[in-house]
């Protein structure tokens, strides 16, 4: 997953809201976002490779979702999959939320390090955490709209402010809220100028062709690479109780 925006109580009608596109090679194998026969309290696609997954949510109706931290020096051979975070989060069916995000902090802090460099955000809507493995901290989301990449949380690069624009205007508008209005957002195909580009190791060539928040498939590194799916979650009030619901478009 290379970027995901976050609106948290924003539209009085969803408290929370989740827009975001994977970005990956496209010889990784992959399914579709489904409840899991494994795990039958979690939705979310599955990593068909190392079993693990980038964005979901639960029957309690906690979602978790993770991007790569563009740090190629931090890089290991020998790392676990970073997709085992957001199912392991995913897989907790304590009733208590407090407990169960308390639990799994205390997993991060003493197990970050054995995984390549990421960010990840975890929670509900009452309580939604940012963690990210370049500091080791865990920070929760104020109201409002966000975005996560492949930079540091406090990194804001241009598909990410662009995204954050585009989504409040969205929101904010008179426009009736629906899964497709996300999606032309997440389809968009802007690059950023040359002096804008973060700088992380990759080639300016390299940097450009990533710089959109739709990337149409590109050659990176002698393998096919692009967004892969595109996701939408919302959490609506449905007869009296919430319910998460998840519409996922394939590239």
């Amino acid at each position: 997953m290379c970027i995901i925006f976050i609106a948290k109580n924003v539209h009085p009608d969803v408290p929370l809201l989740i827009a975001a596109n994977r970005d990956e090679f496209y010889a990784r194998p992959t399914q579709s976002p489904h409840w899991w026969e494994d795990a039958p309290h979690v939705f979310a696609g599955k990593d068909l490779q190392a079993g693990g997954t980038w964005l979901g949510y639960n029957k309690q109706n906690r979602i978790a979702g993770i991007t790569n931290l563009r740090r190629l020096d931090w890089y290991k051979t020998d790392a676990k999959s970073r997709g085992e975070l957001v199912k392991r989060f995913l897989d907790i069916e304590d009733t208590d939320t407090g407990s169960a995000m308390d639990k799994y902090t205390d997993f991060l802090f003493a197990n970050y390090d054995q995984y390549n460099p990421f960010n990840l955000v975890f929670g509900d809507s009452n309580h939604l955490m940012v963690f990210s493995s370049a500091t080791g901290q865990v920070r929760e989301l104020l109201d409002g709209v966000h975005a996560l990449s492949n930079g540091e949380p406090d990194e804001v690069w241009p598909k990410m402010q662009r995204g954050i624009d585009n989504v409040s205007t969205y929101l904010k508008s008179n426009q009736p809220l629906s899964p497709q209005g996300l999606f032309s957002i997440l389809n968009d195909q802007s690059i950023a100028d040359e002096n804008e580009l973060p700088v992380t190791g990759l080639t300016i060539e390299e940097e450009t062709l990533l710089s959109s928040i739709f990337i149409p498939e590109i050659n990176l590194r002698g393998m096919p690479y692009g967004t892969r799916s595109s996701s939408v979650m919302m959490l609506i009030e449905e007869e009296g109780h919430e319910e998460m619901i998840m519409k996922t478009v394939e590239h």
